[in-house]
């Protein structure tokens, strides 16, 4: 495969922004897999460079690796196959109420799904997904 792969923790020690920017002088396309341990460089440096794409309204369970909330309402899902996934939850949510993840009942069909699944959090908080928008590099 053509594709670079960066991963590790989005954190400016460990070169993200810099790993996109070679990723692009080279014109080969840059997948991301790692916990954001600086919200402020993820959102001043790296999100940025990115763009949404529009997705389906289900993603797999068994394919979420693991979870990052984001600011607002917003989760940031790492899946197994090296994407990122924003996941947009209700209003009345804040995604600071899933920073030690969520549990979900399993489905019938195996998957998370927007405005059908509730997470819960285990802080206690419940909350449907709204929205999911896949993370792709700008350009890409």
């Amino acid at each position: 495969s053509d594709h670079l792969l960066f991963f590790g923790r989005i954190h400016p020690d460990k070169g993200t922004a810099h790993a996109i920017e070679v990723a692009r002088r080279c014109g080969r396309r840059l997948d991301i897999a790692g916990i954001v341990q600086d919200e402020e460089y993820f959102r001043t440096e790296i999100e940025p460079q990115l763009e949404e794409r529009r997705m389906g309204k289900c993603v797999p369970v068994s394919s979420i690796a693991g979870v990052q909330p984001a600011s607002g309402q917003r989760l940031i899902l790492f899946m197994r196959d090296r994407r990122i996934v924003r996941a947009r939850l209700e209003r009345s949510c804040q995604a600071r109420d899933f920073y030690s993840g969520f549990y979900l009942s399993r489905s019938s069909d195996g998957k998370l799904c927007i405005d059908r699944d509730t997470l819960q959090s285990r802080s206690g908080a419940n909350c449907k997904v709204t929205r999911f928008r896949e993370l792709i590099e700008v350009g890409n």
